[in-house]
């Protein structure tokens, strides 16, 4: 591959993975009844910047998807689309 296509290929799969991050969040927002104005006020940020993560202008940090990972109790995994389940498989012992 030469440089320009492998950057291609990354960003391809990073706008994926946005997207697939923003529609996630905007499904656990919508089932728990949760506006995206609750949102920023629970993340500490304004409606704007919550808006640039959900049009692709910004990202979702670790610390945001942690945040609402814990705060709706649903993985990280599921909010990035790594997983099809939104709480933890749990092991049985």
């Amino acid at each position: 591959f030469s440089v320009t296509k492998t950057w291609v290929i990354v960003f391809s799969v990073a706008n994926k993975c946005i997207g697939t991050t923003a529609k996630r969040v905007d499904m656990v927002l919508r089932n728990a009844h949760f506006s995206r104005s609750a949102l920023a006020e629970e993340l500490g940020v304004t409606r704007s910047a919550v808006t640039q993560k959900f049009t692709g202008k910004a990202q979702f940090t670790l610390r945001d998807l942690s945040r609402i990972a814990d705060f709706f109790d649903v993985s990280v995994d599921f909010l990035l689309g790594r997983s099809d389940y939104a709480k933890p498989l749990e092991v049985a012992q």
